[in-house]
């Protein structure tokens, strides 16, 4: 038998456990929803630096070179942090390099040379803009690094090795 006492209670238990999965449930969507927007929108999705020997970015990279525009360095080589997959670009990666030499961080600069390294092996071509300007390949900048980690009484500021 049924005691009516029981029951509305059993309801209210259920309606109880109901509730908290409800709530549950929304909490954990959110959750997700939130990681998942930040994650989208931190992503590097730009593909600037994307081995294509004509790309534009090497031209805006080899004219700041060229004028030792530390501005436009600079914020050449910010867009090119945010490119996917510019680790692995042999041309962004010369760019980045000369930017930390140029302005004599020593540590970014070695560091990104050892980067730059691996991917020349792969890939030494590097782009018309910087050929135009002599250069054929990264000794240049890997002989500036080395005078750059030598110490700053070694290193001429006013004179660029690339």
């Amino acid at each position: 038998m049924h005691d009516g006492k029981k029951e509305p209670a059993k309801r209210a238990n259920t309606k109880k456990e109901s509730s908290r999965r409800i709530i549950g449930l929304s909490v954990f969507t959110m959750l997700f929803v939130a990681t998942t927007l930040t994650i989208l929108m931190n992503r590097k999705t730009d593909r600037l630096c994307n081995g294509d020997l004509n790309a534009k970015i090497y031209n805006d990279a080899a004219a700041a070179i060229k004028s030792q525009d530390v501005d436009t360095m600079h914020k050449i080589v910010s867009r090119i942090d945010q490119s996917l997959g510019y680790t692995s670009d042999t041309n962004c990666m010369y760019m980045v390099v000369s930017y930390y030499a140029f302005i004599q961080d020593s540590d970014s600069a070695s560091h990104y040379l050892g980067i730059l390294k691996k991917t020349y092996e792969k890939n030494p071509d590097l782009a018309e803009p910087y050929r135009g300007l002599g250069y054929k390949n990264i000794d240049g900048l890997v002989q500036q690094v080395k005078k750059l980690e030598s110490g700053p009484n070694d290193f001429n500021s006013s004179k660029v090795y690339f």
